[in-house]
């Protein structure tokens, strides 16, 4: 009886065992979903694997209680092939036996699979900055290739030829092709699924042309107008500037005209016209600079030219603290350029002029003949001055107003020239102070020369002349410089009184294209048109001056070109300290 007893318990505790196992049964699902479509398809295969314990055979049911397929081991994987997008929901369920495989076995898992639409087509585009332009002696040069994609992989850049150039696996992406040529090419750039899968079978996705340019020959350019150095005109007057432009391989664009180195306007087209105001007075540098639709550019010879004003400036009439005397070479006079006061007491320091009625004819009393320096031509009557009053601005001037020849003597052996006048004519005259320009071609009328401001100022002035001698063909320049020294020393000196004196220095010169000055020995100097400049290089008559108090006439004039040595013309001569004329050319 006790051992049916001990048989029955453990008969009861298996059953336990058993149910416990039972009650244990597990299951996972898992699947490679979504499946992608491909064109034209409604449907795609999902592979769906799953695994079970303490479950003799485990089936995967459609929702819809359809069977799909069963399994007796632990693990099991099968395709559903009818995937769409709209989805499939799968259960695992567990049974004991293949005779009790119905759809009311224990579920284990749930699992939805779907399928997704073809996937989008690769797309991208390809660029260049083609053309290059080609060095001189090159043959070919670089081309920037920039590319960008989408929904591709992997994505690169071939030749028509099929060589591959460049590959990239970001969405964008530049490269440079170094051989671009004067003959076109085709880049090509392709969609690959890997970069195990790179060849040129790749989808097209885009193409693009690169060339190079022959070298870019840059445009020449030259003034027009102002159409030479010199004058050109007054401020805040319209000045006509033009220019001629050319471009070889190409056209130009614009021409910009540059004054000292600042673009003040541009003109496109024609003649590139442009019209400048200058806004004051003064010695300008234009230079016309031309571009061409290649970006090339060129520029012009620069032009120097003179800008005017109407008008005359305020000059102090005095400068210094001591009396500074002028003593000109006019003949035996000792004409005067005086300072802060007269020897009389008077105030007013101006120029002194002998003759009746501000009138004067002036003698050369010393050789003058460069060819022939022993001949005397005693008091020969050379020029006619004048002192003019009341011109512009109330002002007052000293001019030359002819050359005045009273003389029988030769100016060769056996050579005699009949006495003659020949008139000066100024066609234009400009007057340089304190950094403005004036116009002064008329400022005591329109015959004669302004020689110098009839006022005596010690402050740094120009006078530059252009005329005709006896109303033309011939022309002429003249230019004078005059500035302050507080002390100049005459070494030779033999007066009274100091050597070294407050002193007025001049510098002065003639070039002409009339033989010389007048009709002498010169020969000529080229055409200098009014405002313009000499072209010539010789000068007729230099003078080189410094003069101070009480110095009388040989006090301290240096001679130059053409004109007699120094011992002939006077005693004793001084080195200027101001500006010299060169004597085979102006600067």
């Amino acid at each position: 009886m006790k051992q049916f007893r001990l048989a029955a318990l453990l008969f009861c505790a298996l059953s336990a065992v058993a149910s416990s196992s039972a009650v244990a049964q597990q299951g996972t699902l898992s699947s490679d979903s979504p499946c992608q479509l491909g064109t034209g398809q409604t449907s795609c295969g999902v592979q769906i694997n799953w695994t079970t314990s303490n479950s003799p055979i485990s089936c995967l049911w459609l929702s819809d209680g359809h069977l799909f397929a069963c399994g007796g081991g632990a693990s099991e994987s099968h395709t559903w092939p009818h995937t769409t997008v709209t989805g499939t929901e799968f259960v695992l369920r567990s049974h004991p036996d293949w005779n009790h495989v119905t759809v009311s076995g224990t579920e284990l898992a749930r699992i939805f699979v779907r399928a997704q639409g073809p996937a989008p087509a690769p797309a991208g585009s390809l660029l260049s900055n083609s053309p290059c332009s080609l060095l001189s002696g090159a043959g070919s040069c670089g081309v920037t290739l920039s590319w960008s994609t989408t929904h591709s992989p992997v994505s690169c850049v071939w030749t028509q030829g099929g060589s591959l150039f460049a590959c990239s696996g970001s969405a964008s992406d530049t490269a440079v092709w170094p051989y671009a040529t004067m003959q076109p090419g085709v880049m090509i750039l392709r969609s690959h699924p890997s970069w195990s899968q790179i060849d040129v079978s790749g989808t097209e996705l885009a193409r693009t042309s690169v060339w190079a340019l022959s070298p870019n020959i840059s445009p020449t350019v030259a003034l027009l107008t102002p159409a030479a150095e010199g004058f050109a005109g007054h401020k805040q007057t319209a000045i006509t500037l033009t220019a001629t432009a050319a471009d070889s391989d190409g056209v130009v664009q614009r021409v910009d005209y540059l004054v000292n180195g600042s673009v003040i306007g541009s003109g496109y087209a024609g003649n590139f016209l442009f019209n400048w105001s200058p806004p004051s007075s003064g010695e300008f540098a234009i230079v016309a600079r031309a571009h061409d639709n290649g970006g090339a550019s060129s520029v012009s010879v620069s032009r120097r030219v003179i800008i005017a004003e109407y008008g005359l400036p305020t000059m102090p009439a005095t400068y210094g603290t001591a009396d500074q005397y002028y003593p000109m070479f006019l003949g035996n006079t000792k004409t005067t350029f005086r300072g802060v006061s007269n020897p009389d007491g008077s105030p007013h320091a101006t120029w002194s002029i002998p003759g009746a009625n501000d009138v004067w004819d002036f003698h050369w009393p010393q050789p003058r003949v460069a060819f022939n320096p022993d001949l005397d031509l005693g008091n020969t009557t050379w020029e006619r001055w004048q002192r003019r009053f009341n011109c512009t601005n109330s002002s007052s001037w000293l001019y030359v107003n002819s050359y005045h020849q009273r003389t029988s003597i030769p100016w060769s052996p056996g050579v005699t020239e009949a006495n003659h006048d020949t008139a000066i004519s100024t066609t234009r005259a400009l007057f340089d102070y304190q950094g403005r320009i004036y116009d002064i071609t008329n400022v005591c009328g329109s015959t004669g020369q302004p020689y110098v401001p009839n006022s005596v100022t010690g402050q740094p002035m120009r006078i530059r002349v252009w005329g005709l001698l006896g109303g033309g063909p011939g022309k002429w320049f003249w230019e004078a410089r005059y500035s302050y020294s507080s002390g100049v020393t005459n070494s030779c000196w033999q007066g009274s009184g100091s050597s070294t004196r407050p002193a007025i220095l001049q510098s002065e010169g003639w070039w002409d294209q009339n033989g010389g000055w007048m009709d002498g020995p010169s020969g000529g100097s080229g055409a200098m048109d009014s405002g313009g400049v000499p072209n010539g290089l010789d000068v007729v008559m230099v003078r080189d001056g410094t003069v101070a108090y009480q110095a009388g006439y040989a006090w301290a004039i240096r001679s130059g070109a053409h004109l007699p040595p120094a011992s002939q013309w006077q005693a004793c001569s001084i080195n200027t300290v101001g500006y010299t004329f060169p004597s085979t050319g102006r600067k």
